[in-house]
């Protein structure tokens, strides 16, 4: 079976992202949020060390700067990172550094006015992961316009490839993130019809990004031809990517107003009624640019059979 390793990574994503979230409503000491995992266990584990006595206090220490310096040392260590990527490394271990003190350590940042007091501690923590993982990214989006800079033909359809691999998993996660909220809601008091309505809500969600991950797997299809520049199968593949596309589409564009009318049928039934629309700009978006990018590899190829007969 094609991409049996991705199904395998994606299931294995969906796993810990489920596991996560029930470790979050079971142990909220621990994972007060699935956004700041795993920073905030590690800060916790170097707290706890640092409480066991002047050894585990040096320890903690020790670890904490060690993790903080990793992408420092690589930048200084490695000769095929660029001015550019290297001043994005520092800028990661900074952040590392402060993430790992600041969720260690929250209350202390509270004294010093840094945010308003405990209650926010989850917010702060929230903010402090994003810090790293924007900086992580900065690098990642540099280190990318690099390699794509100087890549030949071969690298570059392996880069989309693994791009294509990463978009996989970035949607496998959005699309898994609001089970938090569905699951509050089935546990909140309410009526059959109710929880119905609040599982076809998630669904509205998801169902967009299933059938953006049923184009990029698409793609991905697409790719492999080209590197095997089998013309032939690069057609095949650019008219089922097309027709995939349109599936796409309409049925992302569809849900929305079913949605809608399904409650305007049952609002007699219902205890609350989602005014809000929302429509999946970014899934819309998407497979706009995938179908024609499909559509302009298949016109590219009449055009040259028919340049072909004129020879």
């Amino acid at each position: 079976m094609k991409h049996k390793k991705l199904y395998l990574v994606l299931g294995a994503e969906a796993v810990v992202i489920i596991a996560l979230m029930f470790f979050k409503e079971s142990f909220p000491a621990f994972f007060s949020s699935v956004l700041t995992f795993p920073f905030e266990q590690i800060a916790l584990m170097l707290k706890y060390l640092s409480q066991t006595g002047r050894f585990g206090n040096a320890i903690s220490v020790m670890l904490w700067s060690a993790l903080s310096i990793i992408p420092a040392v690589y930048a200084i260590n490695s000769k095929k990172v660029s001015s550019s990527e290297r001043i994005s490394l520092f800028i990661v271990s900074l952040a590392l550094f402060i993430a790992l003190a600041g969720m260690a350590n929250p209350l202390n940042l509270a004294r010093a006015n840094l945010f308003l007091g405990a209650k926010h501690i989850k917010l702060f923590n929230a903010v402090l992961a994003a810090s790293v993982r924007s900086s992580l990214l900065l690098f990642i989006v540099i280190r990318l316009l690099h390699l794509f800079k100087a890549g030949n033909t071969k690298q570059l359809l392996s880069y989309l490839k693994t791009l294509s691999y990463a978009l996989c998993i970035v949607i496998v996660a959005a699309a898994l993130l609001p089970v938090s909220d569905l699951m509050s809601n089935i546990v909140a008091e309410g009526t059959v019809v109710q929880y119905i309505f609040h599982a076809l809500k998630y669904s509205v969600k998801v169902i967009p990004y299933i059938m953006n991950i049923v184009v990029v797997i698409a793609v991905l299809n697409l790719i492999g031809a080209f590197e095997k520049e089998d013309t032939d199968r690069i057609i095949a593949d650019a008219e089922g990517l097309s027709k995939k596309s349109a599936i796409a589409l309409i049925v992302s564009t569809c849900v929305h107003p079913v949605y809608n009318l399904l409650q305007i049928v049952f609002m007699s039934k219902l205890k609350d009624v989602d005014t809000s629309v929302e429509v999946p700009l970014f899934s819309i978006f998407f497979v706009l640019l995938v179908l024609l990018f499909s559509r302009l590899i298949i016109e590219n190829k009449r055009l040259k059979d028919e340049n072909d007969l004129f020879v």
